[in-house]
């Protein structure tokens, strides 16, 4: 891609990020945000098709970022790919995530943007959904996959998200969190096959 369509895809993504902090994502216009990143509706169309185009790259982005350390932690730490230790690897990748784009995350809440907090949650599903799929032979849920996997998502996100939220120590915080997975994997959601 040209570098100067990621520079002004990157100004766009960050303009969002920054009005997110001033308004919740449904009161957003796509004049405003544009006028505010000093690009043209015209420069916008011809990337997104709406705002929720331009959330949703902003999602894969971050993803993106995401599954690069995981693979990382994989390579370092995990090269047998034991099921166990690859959630335990996710579990650490997800906080990362949460701690090198706080500014945009502490906009997803219960009680903030429904477009946002929806839309977050089925891009994260998909992504999750994946990766359950993937250790479904050497790990199965016990309960059905889907529920499993949404009753994980949401329970990391809301542990996560409560931590920062009430001003935990971010080491304190993933300490915490990582003894929660370590509590979940080992508990009777799974059964091991070998």
């Amino acid at each position: 891609m040209d570098k100067r369509v990621i520079k002004t895809k990157t100004n766009l993504k960050n303009t969002l990020v920054a009005m997110l902090k001033e308004k919740p994502f449904e009161k957003i216009e796509v004049t405003e945000l544009c006028k505010r990143a000093n690009a043209s509706r015209i420069t916008f169309y011809m990337y997104y098709g709406d705002k929720y185009d331009l959330l949703h790259e902003l999602y894969e982005d971050m993803n993106d970022e995401m599954y690069a350390y995981y693979a990382e932690l994989q390579q370092t730490d995990n090269r047998e790919d034991d099921p166990f230790k690859s959630y335990q690897n996710l579990g650490k990748a997800i906080i990362h995530k949460y701690k090198e784009h706080m500014d945009f995350y502490q906009n997803v809440k219960m009680d903030g943007s429904k477009d946002l907090l929806f839309s977050y949650f089925d891009f994260s599903l998909k992504y999750l959904e994946d990766f359950e799929e993937k250790y479904r032979n050497q790990l199965k849920p016990v309960y059905p996959p889907k529920q499993v996997v949404v009753t994980l998502m949401l329970g990391f996100w809301g542990f996560i998200y409560t931590g920062y939220y009430e001003g935990v120590d971010p080491d304190k915080l993933e300490s915490d969190t990582m003894k929660m997975i370590n509590s979940m994997i080992q508990a009777n959601l799974f059964e091991r096959k070998q």
